[in-house]
């Protein structure tokens, strides 16, 4: 049975270039990312995937999953983000020297069901 649920999502998945990958994933980590989590209201947790295989160059494509605790929380958080120009300009230089590629998108939980670890 599915229990409610209003968790919402910002979802930004990326390519770095090869030659910036490490410096990119060390400041993003190290320094975006922390920020964001202390700074943004509502967030309530933070995830970072990279892909299992990498592309043909060896550059992993990455995913960061921003978890919000409800659509209000999003929507003021993104505001937030908005608002911050030195982010703002930090991550202009970043995503212009060293993203290949970036998309992101918002969603929202239409169910949610618990499952179990099987080995």
């Amino acid at each position: 049975m599915s229990t409610p649920d209003q968790t919402c999502l910002l979802f930004v998945q990326l390519t770095p270039k090869a030659e910036e990958e490490a410096a990119f994933n060390q400041w993003y980590e190290t320094e975006y990312i922390p920020a964001f989590v202390r700074d943004v209201p509502g967030i309530v947790r933070c995830r970072r995937f990279a892909s299992l295989d990498p592309d043909a160059s060896g550059t992993r494509t990455y995913l960061t999953i921003y978890e919000f605790a409800d659509e209000a929380a999003l929507r003021r958080g993104l505001e937030v983000m908005r608002s911050r120009d030195q982010w703002r300009a930090a991550w202009k230089d970043w995503e212009k020297r060293a993203v290949a590629s970036i998309s992101d998108n918002l969603f929202r939980t239409t169910v949610s069901i618990a499952g179990s670890v099987r080995s």
